[in-house]
C-alpha cells in the first residue's frame, strides 16, 4: 500500500482501546501505542470540512463533533454512538435534539436526511 490513511492513527487507538481478541496475540503485542497528538490529529481531521460535510453526512459529522468534543473536554476515546450519549449529557440542551436525530439515525430508526437543519 502506497500513500496516507489519516484515519489510521483513530483506527488504531480505538482498536487498542475497545477491540477484543478472537484468535492470536494481544492487540498491543502486535500494534504499539500511538501518540496523543496523532489520534488528536486523527479525529481532528474527520471534522475538517464541516460545513461541507454536515449537509452531506449529517449524522456521522454530528457524531463525530460529539466524539471530538468528549476527547478534547474529557479525553475520551469513544464510538460515534458513544459520542452522541455523551453529547446528550455534557452539550447544552439547545443540541439535544440534533444529537438525538443522529443518534436514531445512526442506529437505523430514521433516515439521515431527515436531521433538520434549521437546528444546525
Amino acid at each position: 500500500m502506497h500513500g496516507t490513511d489519516p484515519d489510521l492513527a483513530a483506527h488504531l487507538t480505538i482498536l487498542q482501546a475497545a477491540g477484543q481478541v478472537l484468535l492470536g496475540p494481544a492487540i498491543t503485542t502486535v500494534f504499539g501505542p500511538v501518540p496523543a497528538t496523532a489520534y488528536w490529529d486523527s479525529i481532528k481531521s474527520d471534522i475538517a470540512n464541516v460545513e461541507t460535510a454536515i449537509v452531506q453526512l449529517p449524522m456521522y459529522t454530528v457524531l463525530n463533533l460529539c466524539r471530538v468534543r468528549a476527547y478534547q473536554q474529557d479525553q475520551l476515546i469513544i464510538s460515534k454512538q458513544a459520542g452522541g450519549e455523551w453529547g446528550l449529557q455534557q452539550l447544552p440542551t439547545q443540541w439535544h435534539p440534533l444529537v438525538r436525530q443522529a443518534l436514531a439515525a445512526y442506529a437505523g430508526q430514521q433516515d439521515e436526511q431527515v436531521i433538520r437543519y434549521d437546528q444546525i
